[in-house]
């Protein structure tokens, strides 16, 4: 996966390059790149996600805390690239096919519907944690 990043950091510096070289649709090149450069950033910290939680620390059982900041990294990068992605397309698709807008407008919809998500679970994550803190310390006290 980092390998498929850095690839996409090389497209997207190379459409940047192309941008500058012709000036036609320098700003259509360049979103391309933004919106590769996001797409890369995203599989990055998936990658090192993926790493970090999997690879270096492969407990088999996990505190629910643990649990719950690891879901809670993954959600937030999903989110972050969701809505950087919306924007993106908002401003490619503002000028040229402002029919098309709805389709940007849903997808920052969803980002916001992934963070109210990710605030619930949270909420509801927490709550049970406290509820096995208070749980397990009145059977320690009997």
């Amino acid at each position: 996966m980092a390998a498929v990043s850095l690839s996409l950091v090389v497209v997207s510096l190379t459409r940047v390059y192309a941008a500058f070289a012709t000036s036609e649709t320098a700003e259509t090149m360049l979103l391309d790149a933004v919106s590769s450069l996001v797409i890369s950033v995203a599989i990055l910290d998936v990658a090192k996600y993926v790493m970090e939680e999997e690879v270096l620390r492969s407990r088999e059982l996990r505190m629910p805390h643990e649990a719950r900041e690891a879901v809670t990294k993954f959600m937030v990068i999903i989110a972050l690239v969701v809505s950087i992605e919306g924007i993106v397309l908002v401003f490619e698709l503002g000028k040229d096919a402002p029919e098309l807008l709805i389709y940007p407008v849903l997808l920052l919809s969803v980002s916001v519907l992934i963070v109210v998500g990710l605030g619930v679970f949270q909420r509801l994550s927490l709550k049970s944690e406290a509820r096995l803190s208070t749980g397990s310390a009145e059977d320690a006290e009997d």
